[in-house]
């Protein structure tokens, strides 16, 4: 289904925000900075990247979403409350993604440009009905997972806003973000988009390179660049991943994402299935009751799944450093609910789960 064909988007449907209330210092903020001579694409883009370097995702609400903690054990529900989008703001930054797509939406309502939550046909993933504005804000909004889009002109394009892999991270460490494409995009669309991300780089970030996102192009340029040399191994690339760890200075969920792009980014993909697998369960660093994302990483020099008996585990528990937990002790930990993995995440070689 064509979108261009179908008027899914309108001005008539455009989302008007009058139920949304925003930090207006911040708004201003935010605004003001825009520099002068952009496109409204351009100026889209700018602001999404700016969000994107600004917001980190809440990771408390995180492990509810992964299920392994229910909402009667987290500590507040702010984030399902529309009252909370007025309190967000550079410092106080956490956020979910139905907040950072509205305040988004208003932003950019506020400049001109149309936005719209909307559903999907189930089958290709098309836009087939804008969701009303009042329905939405009034009885949807906290409970479902936003698919939101925003009209420029006769160019439609998706906002994904993801913890994992996600632009919040690859923004602050200035990848090219990978999570707002055009819809049924053309070729002079999609170069668009591309321009107008790497001219929002170069206010945002004027004397960092972009780095690519595509994880499969990084990975078969790292193994070109060290084809004529001696090869790395495992451990001296395990180092390498230490040094940019300690060199960041990413916290939370933000510093989680890194570190799972930094081994797609240096490890091979056979490195990545034999050697050196990560894998994030909720964890309880300190002891003391609070969960938190972690990553439990398992070495092995010659196979994970073929020899077990030779896995070494390590965990990162947010203090910048990777350390070592005997299988004994990493077992007792799921046992005892210290660890718990995703609902329907991976699950580590040689550890049963309660």
């Amino acid at each position: 289904m064509a979108i261009k064909n179908n008027n899914v988007f309108n001005e008539i449907n455009a989302y008007k925000y009058d139920l949304v209330e925003i930090d207006e210092e911040f708004e201003k903020e935010i605004i003001s900075q825009i520099p002068s001579g952009l496109n409204k694409l351009e100026i889209a883009m700018y602001v999404y990247i700016k969000l994107c370097k600004t917001f980190t995702y809440d990771e408390e609400y995180f492990l509810h979403l992964m299920g392994t903690i229910s909402k009667r054990d987290m500590s507040d529900l702010r984030h399902t409350e529309l009252s909370n989008l007025s309190k967000i703001n550079k410092n106080n930054n956490s956020v979910v993604c139905w907040e950072f797509v509205i305040i988004y939406g208003k932003i950019l309502k506020d400049l001109g440009i149309d936005s719209y939550v909307y559903d999907t046909l189930i089958f290709d993933d098309k836009p087939s009905d804008i969701v009303d504005e009042e329905e939405y804000f009034q009885q949807r909004y906290g409970k479902w997972h936003p698919t939101f889009g925003i009209r420029i002109d006769s160019t439609f394009i998706d906002v994904n806003v993801s913890a994992w892999y996600g632009d919040l991270s690859l923004a602050k460490n200035n990848y090219a973000v990978r999570n707002i494409r055009c819809i049924d995009e053309t070729v002079e669309e999609k170069n668009a988009i591309s321009n107008a991300i790497k001219k929002a780089y170069s206010f945002l970030a004027p004397n960092e390179p972009i780095k690519s996102s595509d994880f499969d192009a990084c990975v078969e340029e790292y193994e070109k660049n060290n084809a004529n040399k001696t090869q790395v191994s495992v451990d001296e690339k395990i180092e390498i991943l230490l040094e940019k760890i300690q060199e960041s200075t990413l916290t939370g969920m933000d510093m989680l994402d890194y570190i799972l792009l930094l081994r797609i980014l240096i490890f091979s993909q056979k490195e990545r299935e034999d050697n050196f697998k990560a894998i994030m369960v909720s964890g309880d660093p300190l002891e003391n009751g609070t969960h938190r994302p972690i990553i439990i990483f398992t070495l092995n020099d010659t196979s994970i799944s073929n020899n077990p008996e030779k896995n070494n585990y390590y965990i990162y528990n947010h203090e910048k450093m990777i350390m070592p937990i005997d299988r004994e002790e990493l077992q007792a930990g799921f046992l005892d609910n210290r660890f718990i993995y995703f609902r329907d995440g991976s699950r580590i070689s040689g550890i049963k789960e309660r």
